[in-house]
């Protein structure tokens, strides 16, 4: 009896091991799509409102969502702060209080982290040319994300079952 519970219990958390990776994967993918919407978001303020980034921000922070709302809001919060720091400052104190809640690679992190470093400065035709190189790097890394989600998504559950399964027949 006690076999088959643990052998079960072996196959269950490692096909749970498998679809963890996957939904990994898929928040990844979401996240990139976000950060293109955010973006495209501050693109138009910034261009067609003629806002601040303060005030874009402002209404930025009101659309994003998880940890994407903290970081919009930590940002604007810093900016209202009484101390006056660099808006680049700003922008990688804010991804250091995320970039454990974030599925992004290290290198999307950077090219995010890249962003908030020539904001802020620029005049605004600057801002919207960098904007738009941001929003296209982040659409590669889209791309690139669901051609592997593509590739390892079943491989992955795959795996996870098949492990389990391997495991209980050494351990049999």
């Amino acid at each position: 009896m006690l076999q088959i519970i643990g052998s079960s219990l072996i196959v269950v958390s490692t096909t749970l091991i498998g679809w963890s990776l996957v939904a990994h994967m898929k928040k990844r993918i979401r996240e990139l799509y976000e950060l293109q919407y955010y973006i495209l978001m501050l693109e138009g303020e910034i261009q067609c409102a003629n806002q601040d980034l303060y005030h874009c921000f402002q209404n930025i922070s009101h659309h994003a969502s998880g940890c994407w709302k903290n970081f919009f809001s930590d940002v604007l919060k810093e900016m209202e702060g009484e101390k006056k720091k660099e808006f680049r400052e700003i922008w990688e104190d804010a991804m250091k209080k995320i970039c454990n809640k974030t599925a992004l690679t290290a290198e999307q992190q950077r090219e995010w982290k890249c962003l908030g470093n020539n904001l802020g400065y620029l005049d605004q035709e600057m801002q919207i040319a960098w904007l738009d190189i941001c929003e296209k790097k982040m659409e590669r890394f889209e791309e690139k994300e669901r051609e592997k989600f593509q590739e390892r998504a079943k491989l992955y559950q795959s795996i996870g079952i098949m492990s389990g399964i391997f495991m209980v027949i050494l351990l049999v």
